[in-house]
């Protein structure tokens, strides 16, 4: 056993494990979403949704009431599900940006996002926010003039991004 758990059988026995988890989540995102809803851990014996989570799951109610956030979030988000689902967006990212889409914004949002990590998005988010914010103090539209020199392969990514940006603000 030790043997098979080396270099890079343990690296691909890793990913692989990690790789069946994120499949999962979807699916505990959808029945956090019953449990939360339709308290469905009072049938089973259980007082509250965090009685149910820590028993049961090892979890607690706030990582099962986000689960549901997200899972019910994405009912209006087609585009975002359908990657989610493929597993080009992850669970976590999805979660981030379930808090800024529409549905107008679906597709701009799972072009801008799709591959990038956890971290990336959190930075998206922030420096959209930034930019947001003295617009919104002095209560008028701010503009500001942005020269970013890229490659033609890149331009289409940079465009999804810009319209993200200016439809979060």
């Amino acid at each position: 056993l030790r043997a098979a758990l080396r270099g890079v059988d343990a690296d691909a026995r890793a990913r692989s494990l990690v790789a069946a988890r994120a499949g999962l989540r979807p699916r505990l995102g959808a029945l956090a979403l019953a449990l939360v809803r339709r308290r469905r851990f009072e049938p089973l014996g259980f007082r509250s949704l965090g009685d149910y989570g820590r028993e049961r799951l090892g979890i607690g109610a706030r990582a099962l009431r986000e689960w549901a956030r997200v899972w019910e979030a994405l009912s209006e988000l087609p585009h975002l599900r359908g990657a989610l689902l493929r597993g080009e967006v992850s669970f976590s990212v999805a979660g981030r940006v379930v808090a800024v889409a529409t549905p107008e914004t679906d597709e701009a949002c799972v072009e801008t996002v799709c591959g990038r990590t956890v971290r990336a998005v959190e930075a998206l988010l922030r420096a959209v926010s930034r930019d947001a914010e003295p617009a919104e103090a002095a209560g008028e539209e701010a503009r500001v003039r942005v020269d970013v020199p890229l490659e033609p392969a890149a331009l289409p990514r940079w465009a999804a991004a810009c319209e993200l940006a200016r439809r979060m603000a």
